[in-house]
């Protein structure tokens, strides 16, 4: 798989994993850090599961398909060596 950068909003799929990624960490610190039970602790796990599952569901190709592609990527050669790769080639690896 080769990403074309060149494309207007081709740098999406990328953009969402990391966004991906980020609402992990931070459902990853609330279980560290909170037992709390409070509204605003409900609300905040709530937020963070309605975005994860707007990401993982999204159907346009730039945010649903271009997600998958670079998910699947990430997945494969994890984020740091992907993250790597476009800024030393301008694309995702194959």
């Amino acid at each position: 798989m080769q990403y074309d950068w060149k494309r207007p909003n081709g740098k999406e799929g990328m953009c969402q994993v990391i966004g991906r990624k980020w609402l992990e960490w931070l459902e990853a610190q609330d279980c560290k850090t909170s037992s709390k039970t409070t509204k605003h602790a409900q609300f905040q796990r709530n937020l963070i599961e309605t975005y994860k599952y707007v990401v993982d569901m999204h159907s346009s190709y730039e945010y649903g398909h271009e997600f998958q592609e670079a998910k699947w990527i990430v997945e494969k050669y994890k984020l740091h060596r992907t993250i790597d790769h476009i800024l030393t080639y301008r694309k995702l690896p194959e």
